[in-house]
């Protein structure tokens, strides 16, 4: 480049032949847009762009494609399974590798089970990992207000009273009956007549005994009522199993005989004035049987004849 002259550099006024030379280097030293040229280098691992000042000359230098990655450069493959699974990559062949989990350690539904144990204070339930087994330990039902007990053979016990708040006890099975039972002398009591309300339906079991003659064995817990057709003599000394208050009452059908049957009783029967119990020929005759003293065998015998 030509040398301009300045004043500072002079260290005095310029001359108008020096101001002129400068114009004139100036004017040849120029850059014009015909003097700059743009190239392309060879391809490198960076890119690059670069000016030469003595040709003007930019040269970009773009990056090595061949380097690029595309994306059919990569694949996936299944290792076999393994304790944990993983996701590997291999930077020299492009392969991700994924390795599943071994699913025989897995657990599946068949490999559990469930056992009770005895019961416990508050209840609880664990799990042994070894033997896919868990253990239900049951609340200790003694301890609750209500249920004293409650055992797997179906018998719950109460603890407490037991308030149907106006719901009925009743069964789900068709003709079932509904119990209740007294343990020993135990007795079921239904409480005084002014709590017991309305009993709207009422009916007692009906037993037949049919064609009986002999020794008669009379049991109340088959039926309170019998209908009783003779086909002989008769002989009752009380009841079977009784219970003092218990009382039979017997229809006696001798209306279907040809001879008259009567009935003979045994010690500790009473009748009225002990004139024993008449039937009527070929007729209808009501015997009523109460248990006053099952100790001793003490009854109370009384007979209504000739129901017509």
């Amino acid at each position: 480049m030509a040398t301009i002259v300045t004043r500072t550099g002079k260290g005095s006024a310029l001359t108008f032949a020096e101001g002129d030379a400068n114009f004139t280097n100036l004017n040849t030293d120029k850059v014009e847009l015909t003097d700059i040229s743009v190239t392309t280098g060879a391809s490198a691992e960076t890119s690059a762009l670069a000016y030469n000042n003595s040709t003007g000359v930019f040269t970009f230098t773009p990056v090595e494609t061949g380097d690029l990655t595309v994306l059919d450069d990569f694949s996936i493959t299944t290792a076999a399974a393994a304790d944990t699974s993983a996701l590997a990559y291999n930077n020299a062949t492009g392969v991700f590798t994924f390795t599943p989990v071994e699913t025989g350690d897995l657990a599946a539904l068949d490999d559990f089970a469930v056992n009770t144990v005895s019961a416990s204070g508050a209840g609880s339930l664990s799990y042994n990992n070894a033997t896919g087994v868990f253990t239900f330990a049951p609340a200790d039902t003694s301890a609750l207000p209500f249920i004293a007990s409650l055992d797997e053979d179906t018998t719950p016990q109460l603890g407490g009273n037991l308030d149907v708040n106006n719901n009925s006890i009743t069964t789900t099975v068709t003709d079932g009956n509904i119990t209740i039972t007294a343990n020993g002398d135990g007795e079921v009591v239904l409480g005084p007549l002014s709590n017991l309300g309305k009993i709207i339906s009422f009916s007692e079991e009906i037993e037949t005994l049919a064609a009986v003659s002999g020794t008669l064995s009379i049991d109340a817990t088959e039926g309170p009522i019998k209908y009783v057709v003779p086909s002989g003599a008769m002989t009752i000394n009380g009841l079977a199993s009784p219970v003092d208050g218990q009382t039979v009452t017997m229809l006696i059908d001798n209306a279907t005989n040809t001879t008259n049957h009567g009935i003979t009783l045994g010690a500790g029967l009473l009748t009225p004035a002990g004139d024993g119990v008449t039937v009527t020929d070929s007729g209808y005759d009501l015997v009523t049987i109460t248990c006053v003293d099952s100790t001793n065998g003490v009854y109370v015998v009384t007979a209504i004849n000739d129901f017509q």
